[in-house]
């Protein structure tokens, strides 16, 4: 009796992309007149690809991803981009911060998804300086 054994290997591309694990809470801003239902991301995956396809945690109540107002970036210092994407899981965002990264330079064009963003912070990163033109649109 002859066993034939058949080996079939499918080539995938390897998709890498970035995923948020979030801490979510009501978080008070003065600027923005009063607490913001808010993503603090607690670990982020995949940080060669800046687009974000997913983010994980446990909503508080009857919240979800489309109450999320802010997203909170923290203490992440191997972060040297602002994630794209984060508009497409959190679309009534309207705050960002980004505190403690390795940012080193900003375009502008990084900003583009962002068109209700009323509050951006980035802080404690590597920025030398910023486009004269970055809210120009």
């Amino acid at each position: 009796m002859k066993i034939l054994i058949f080996c079939l290997i499918a080539l995938v591309p390897s998709i890498s992309a970035v995923t948020f694990d979030c801490l979510y809470g009501n978080f008070a801003y003065a600027a923005l007149n009063g607490s913001v239902y808010t993503c603090i991301v607690q670990t982020i995956t995949q940080l060669e690809d800046p687009n974000l396809t997913s983010a994980t945690g446990q909503h508080i109540g009857l919240k979800t991803d489309l109450t999320v107002k802010g997203v909170f970036i923290w203490n992440k210092y191997e972060l040297t981009y602002i994630p794209q994407g984060i508009m497409k899981i959190y679309s009534g965002l309207v705050r960002l911060k980004i505190s403690g990264s390795s940012i080193e330079t900003l375009s502008g064009h990084e900003l583009d998804e962002y068109v209700y963003l009323k509050w951006l912070e980035i802080s404690y990163s590597n920025i030398a300086s910023i486009p004269s033109t970055l809210f120009a649109r």
